[in-house]
This record gives C-alpha cells, structure tokens and sequence, in this order.
C-alpha cells in the first residue's frame, strides 16, 4: 500500500473513530487503517450498479401491481 493511501486510511479511521466516541489503541487503529481500503472498495460496488437509462424508483409500494 502507499504511503499516501495508508495516511488517507488512517485519516478515515481517525475521522470514523472520533464520530463513534470510540478510543482505540493505537495498534488497533493501524491494523483497522489497513482493512480500511478493502472495506471501502467493497461498500462503494453497492452504488455502482449499472441501471442504463432506466431511472431507478423513488418510492416502492409494497402490494401494489402494475402501474
């Protein structure tokens, strides 16, 4: 990993951390700043889902059939 995206990571950490109330050790944040890309990835390819031109749906009635 480079040192610029460790020192992004451990900045994001930081921030997360502090929003939480939580104090950590700070082996434990280094070990959470090295997982923290990988998570990171992984939660931005829920928002990446390729809808074409289709406008995805601002509300969705549960029961209703057809429109």
């Amino acid at each position: 990993m480079a040192d610029s995206e460790q020192t992004d990571a451990e900045q994001s950490v930081d921030v997360l951390l502090a929003a939480a109330g939580l104090d950590v050790p700070v082996e434990e944040r280094q070990r959470l700043a090295q997982l923290y890309p990988a998570l990171r990835k992984s939660a931005d390819r829920f928002y990446t889902v390729d809808v074409g031109d289709e406008v995805p749906a601002a509300i969705y009635r549960a029961g209703e059939v057809g429109a």
